[in-house]
């Protein structure tokens, strides 16, 4: 090789080497930037590690602190519980004498219960004896007032009865009036003879036909008083006549004279009377 030829090759070299220092030096600028920033992260390490450390310390001694303060916490809460438990177990205690004391009672209360609803049983059973026994005496009541309306019927009828049989058995009477009135009345009328006759046997018919017979003869009549014929039976006051179209006026002035006095005095006709009699005829009293 000639001198000429080696000088592209220093040229060649020479930029190459350039080029490496170049390359180098880049290189080294990186090594030396790690490396500052290797010293600075170490650094930092460090410094975190020293603050970790000083942080770990403290939070143990706080984690420390903590789990005293909760032991103690725990203890006073434990000693609480032991209070409460104890309170709570003489409370139950109490409880339990308070149950026995409301269980006796109860005891005592359901006894009086039943003792009572067995005297209200017993009441009730002999209110339902009284009701029946007042069920009965109000029907017997009910059966008495009845018997008392029966009896007291019968002897409104017996009363009535008897009163009719007195008044059947009292004599027939003219009273005061009847007589004045009789009197006044048949002294103003035609007047002739009249028989009064009664039945026989009947005092009591007697004892009228005197009455009339007596106003008769105060009002200025021609009266007479006999007996009846045997088998004649009368009831009642008549005024005979043979026949009532030829009979004498004054027959019928004197029955209307007894009218006027509220006394009945039936007419009758009789042919076995002689022509122009009149006669008046007391029988037995209704």
């Amino acid at each position: 090789m000639s001198k000429g030829d080696n000088v592209p090759d220093i040229q060649i070299l020479t930029s190459q080497a350039r080029q490496l220092e170049e390359s180098f030096a880049r290189w080294n600028s990186v090594a030396i930037a790690l490396l500052a920033a290797t010293a600075f992260v170490a650094v930092t390490y460090f410094v975190v590690t020293f603050v970790a450390n000083r942080k770990g310390i403290r939070l143990k001694d706080a984690q420390t602190a903590l789990i005293r303060a909760k032991d103690e916490q725990l203890a006073g809460d434990l000693k609480d519980k032991d209070l409460r438990i104890a309170e709570a177990g003489s409370d139950a205690a109490r409880a339990n004498e308070k149950a026995r004391t409301l269980e006796q009672a109860n005891l005592i209360l359901r006894n009086d219960l039943n003792e009572a609803a067995s005297k209200v049983a017993g009441i009730q059973k002999d209110a339902a004896h009284a009701q029946k026994d007042a069920a009965d005496a109000k029907a017997t009541q009910q059966r008495v007032e009845v018997e008392w309306a029966r009896q007291k019927e019968r002897a409104a009828i017996a009363e009535g009865a008897l009163l009719e049989l007195q008044e059947k058995l009292k004599p027939r009477v003219l009273s005061p009036a009847q007589r004045t009135r009789l009197i006044d009345s048949l002294k103003r009328v035609p007047k002739g003879p009249v028989e009064i006759l009664h039945v026989e046997a009947d005092r009591e018919a007697f004892e009228f036909a005197e009455q009339i017979r007596n106003v008769l003869r105060n009002a200025g009549w021609d009266t007479g008083v006999r007996t009846s014929l045997l088998g004649v039976n009368v009831v009642g006051i008549l005024i005979a006549v043979r026949d009532a179209k030829t009979a004498a006026p004054y027959a019928t002035a004197i029955q209307r004279s007894f009218a006027a006095a509220s006394i009945e005095l039936r007419g009758a006709e009789d042919a076995g009377l002689p022509e122009g009699t009149v006669r008046i005829i007391v029988g037995h009293k209704p």
